[in-house]
């Protein structure tokens, strides 16, 4: 397959197989020092609209997605536009979850330590 660039510049890719990709939830808690963090966004590192999941009161998302490896991307989006901000030192965030080939529970993410 070729693609063409918008810079003029072509990229080739090998079709190497064919299979149907499964989607799996990733699910846990989003914490700042230890605190679980209310209303913060979760969404795959593509920020592909729609693919985010809002931390609950107790720091919980859910979000699907396929891997095998997915970066979370984690901050906020307090106008709702379905994009992050970026007015705050360091956030976005992002975390990855690597070797992702079932689903993901109970991970953990304390924000302080990215």
């Amino acid at each position: 397959m070729v693609f063409n660039r918008t810079n003029g510049k072509n990229v080739l890719y090998e079709y190497v197989e064919h299979k149907q990709l499964t989607k799996h939830t990733i699910s846990g808690t989003i914490s700042d020092r230890g605190r679980p963090t209310e209303g913060i966004i979760v969404e795959i590192s593509n920020a592909n609209c729609g693919i985010r999941s809002v931390t609950n009161s107790n720091g919980v998302f859910s979000i699907q997605a396929y891997g095998p490896d997915v970066v979370l991307r984690i901050g906020y989006d307090k106008d709702n536009n379905d994009a992050l901000e970026y007015d705050r030192p360091n956030y976005p965030k992002e975390y990855c979850v690597s070797s992702v080939i079932s689903d993901v529970t109970d991970l953990s993410v304390d924000i302080s330590t990215l």
